[in-house]
């Protein structure tokens, strides 16, 4: 009997330790950012159609000063909407990073990762 506490205690310890490092690797990577390098020139209007057109986009913003574009995916089975935000660099690179929206959700299981995997290969 004892033996069988034990087991579980470790069980538990495991679950545990497995469940905060997935929340750390996932909050991880809500801050940071993802960098891409523009093969095609690709300049902010041209990003911006490729996300109107790829993506359920619910509101987009465009900061033609900043070269920064913001835009809010719509509501999903899986989330309740991310934020993609792209920083345009002077090398002709580009920042990229979806995270969720508001603090009720902090982190999706995939879709916000989906967003830049996708993103990635339409532009590249």
């Amino acid at each position: 009997m004892p033996l069988s506490i034990v087991v579980q205690g470790w069980l538990l310890i495991v679950f545990g330790i497995a469940l905060w490092y997935f929340t750390a690797k996932r909050m991880k990577q809500r801050r940071c950012f993802d960098v891409l390098h523009l093969v095609h020139g690709y300049r902010l209007d041209d990003i911006e159609k490729v996300l109107m057109n790829n993506f359920r986009i619910a509101h987009l913003e465009t900061d033609p000063e900043n070269q920064l574009i913001t835009a809010l995916t719509r509501f999903s089975l899986l989330s309740w909407g991310e934020q993609i935000t792209i920083i345009f660099l002077k090398e002709g690179d580009i920042l990229i990073n979806s995270r969720t929206v508001g603090n009720v959700q902090p982190v999706t299981i995939v879709k916000d990762r989906l967003n830049i995997k996708r993103l990635k290969a339409l532009l590249t």
